[in-house]
């Protein structure tokens, strides 16, 4: 972005809208809180739980622990959420537009991206096996499309913002 002089608005990180952005946002999140619930069989929705950092923080004594959870919910969640708007945008970009903004290959080009990308290193780096499941995989194609189409039906991204921060790494209570 800013190599290219691009602005936060380029990428639909604006005022203009952000109501209806965050309304979509909603209901993208109550679709994805009910999915992993059926699939954990309970309630699920503890926003980071799965994070290292966060199992840390828990850890540490106040105010230590506001501060990392905030830090993580802060890199994790808003920052990991720019580069998602970005490089959806870019991706979208690059493939020709579809009548109907459903039927947008970016959202299923950024679902495997982000699928490789998180199994090389749950894999490689971390060492953990990946473990596929239906859910799982409706679930990023979720966050693929709340990533697009929020920008696109809105002309605002923050709710895909707030999206990734409230969706990222969810486990149970």
């Amino acid at each position: 972005m800013l190599i290219r002089k691009e602005g936060f608005s380029d990428y639909g990180i604006k005022k203009e809208n952000i109501k209806k952005s965050i309304l979509f946002t909603l209901g993208f999140i109550a679709i994805m809180v009910l999915l992993k619930s059926i699939d954990a069989g309970g309630v699920v929705y503890f926003p980071m739980r799965n994070h290292t950092t966060i199992k840390y923080s828990l850890n540490l004594s106040f105010p230590f622990n506001l501060i990392g959870i905030m830090l993580t919910l802060l890199i994790w969640g808003i920052i990991e959420g720019i580069y998602y708007v970005v490089i959806i945008k870019k991706i979208d970009d690059l493939l020709p537009n579809t009548l109907n903004p459903w039927l947008s290959l970016a959202p299923i080009i950024f679902c495997l991206y982000n699928f490789m990308i998180h199994y090389l290193i749950r894999r490689f780096i971390e060492g953990r096996t990946y473990e596929f499941s239906l859910i799982d995989t409706i679930t990023g194609l979720l966050l693929a499309y709340a990533m697009t189409m929020l920008r696109k039906l809105t002309n605002n991204s923050w709710g895909s913002l707030i999206y990734q921060t409230l969706q990222n790494g969810i486990g149970k209570l």
